[in-house]
């Protein structure tokens, strides 16, 4: 099945998109403004359209996403990454990621609403790491990497 994947800087959505062609990184800064049913819009044509949508995880993009009764993933760091995280935002280019924007706002990413289908990525992992092709037009999020880590296994 296709895919609606919610994810913050740094997790890989970018690097997904590269490597897989029915992945489409939606850069959430080209469509909004604080207003988030444009790109809303644009994520539901796509996810529509048999594409794996790789969007930014604002909650008001995941509150319109659910209003619109989108299924979809928020995938999340592993909560134990903070540090590698952050030198992971001094490397970035060519945007680099304020780093101390990864240090001042950590704890608010791993938040979630209980409704809401989350994913936490595994210690030293991607989303590429993860993301699974099952077959044609099938596509997952490995169940067994995402167990371990919720159990705080690093593997």
């Amino acid at each position: 099945m296709n895919m609606i994947i919610c994810g913050h800087a740094l997790i890989g959505k970018s690097t997904l998109a590269k490597k897989e062609p029915v992945c489409i990184d939606l850069e959430s800064s080209v469509f909004c403004n604080g207003n988030f049913e444009r790109y809303a819009q644009m994520i539901l044509t796509l996810h529509q359209q048999g594409k794996v949508v790789l969007t930014s995880c604002h909650a008001a993009l995941r509150e319109t996403l659910r209003l619109s009764r989108a299924s979809y993933f928020l995938v999340l760091p592993h909560p134990k990454e903070k540090e590698r995280y952050y030198e992971l935002a001094k490397a970035r280019q060519p945007h680099p990621l304020q780093p101390e924007l990864v240090l001042s706002q950590w704890d608010n990413w791993q938040e979630y609403k209980k409704d809401e289908n989350v994913y936490r990525l595994p210690i030293g992992k991607h989303l590429s790491d993860v993301f699974v092709v099952c077959g044609k037009g099938k596509y997952a999020l490995d169940p067994c990497l995402a167990l371990a880590a919720e159990m705080g296994e690093g593997l």
